[in-house]
Formats: C-alpha cells, structure tokens, sequence
C-alpha cells in the first residue's frame, strides 16, 4: 500500500517537472495558417504541436460579410471559446502542455498590435513564437498566466503514478533479491 501511495504522489510530482521539461524542445516545422470562422467572425489561425506541447496563434481578421462559408475549423478542447466582441484588434496565443494530454494551458492576447506575443497568424511560420511563449512559460512570474486541466492533468498523473508504481516494484525485488542473497552468508556465519 505504501508502494502505491508513492507511486501517486511521485506521479503528482512528475506532472509539472514534465511540464517544464517538455517546454524545452525546438518548435517542430511550421504549419501554414487558415481561416476559421466563428459566431460572423474570421480568424486566422495557425497551429503547430509537438510530442508535448501545442501552440496555436487566432488573429482576428474580420467580419463575415456574405458568400459561401467554409466549416469551421475543428478547435483543440483546450481552447476556450473565442471572444464574440466587437474588438478589431486581437490577437490570442494558447500554449497547452503535457503528455500524453495537454494537462496545463497559457494564454496571452494583444489588443493593440504592440506585444510581440502572440505574434500575427500569417507572420507565425517560422515554428520561434512557440518557443518565445515556452520560454515565458519556464519563467515563474508567468506561471498566473497557465491554468490546469483537472481531467487531463488527473489521467496524465495517474499514468505517471503507475509508470513510478512500475519502477519502484522493481526497485523493491532487486532489494529483496540481494537481501535474500545475504542472509544465509549472514546466518551461518555466526
């Protein structure tokens, strides 16, 4: 029971010591950037994702005025729904984290075309904004921008605690083995 009560807590532990480790990583090659409609509103989005991380990058772009309408673009579930306002300026940065769920997600927004992050969809095709926003994530001070998936992070903590249970039950034969090896030397030779 002790073993398994280990196995949770390191598992607990590993969430965000993975987090950090897998903002580390290169941005993986650049995915273009397309329209997405919502509630009258076009956005151009660009999105890109790696083994652990994903980046996607809505720039709004303007009003549907009339013709034919493509669907829209299927969104990540770590997304949350875009903003219905009448703001002409905005863009909006969502960097989620985690494996094998995105189990932390940041957000940063511009309202003025001034910030550097995010960056406007069509200029974000050199894979660096997903880097730039994983540097801010590593630092503390920005740590109130990353919210928690309690669903993802709760899956992704029990996959991490049974990984852990794994190696401590190895961890624990390897003991008993060598201690089961000793004994006898130790009790014949008193």
């Amino acid at each position: 029971m002790r073993r398994i009560a280990l196995a949770l807590v390191l598992g607990l532990l590993s969430l965000p010591a993975l987090a950090y480790l897998l903002l580390l990583p290169d941005a993986p090659d650049p995915r273009e950037w397309q329209e997405h409609f919502d509630h009258g509103r076009v956005w151009l989005v660009s999105e890109r994702s790696d083994a652990g991380r994903s980046w996607i990058v809505f720039d709004r772009y303007g009003d549907l005025r009339q013709g034919s309408l493509h669907a829209p673009a299927v969104l990540p579930p770590w997304v949350p729904p875009l903003p219905t306002g009448p703001d002409e300026r905005l863009r909006l940065g969502y960097l989620a984290v985690g494996w094998p769920l995105r189990c932390f997600v940041a957000a940063w927004e511009d309202r003025t075309d001034l910030k550097w992050l995010p960056p406007a969809a069509e200029i974000d095709e050199d894979g660096q904004s997903m880097d730039r926003a994983s540097a801010e994530l590593r630092r503390p001070s920005n740590w109130g921008n990353a919210r928690v998936l309690p669903a993802n992070a709760a899956i992704d903590a029990l996959l991490g605690a049974a990984a852990w249970w794994v190696v401590l039950t190895a961890i624990a034969a390897v003991w008993r083995a060598r201690r089961s090896r000793e004994a006898p030397r130790h009790g014949n030779g008193g």
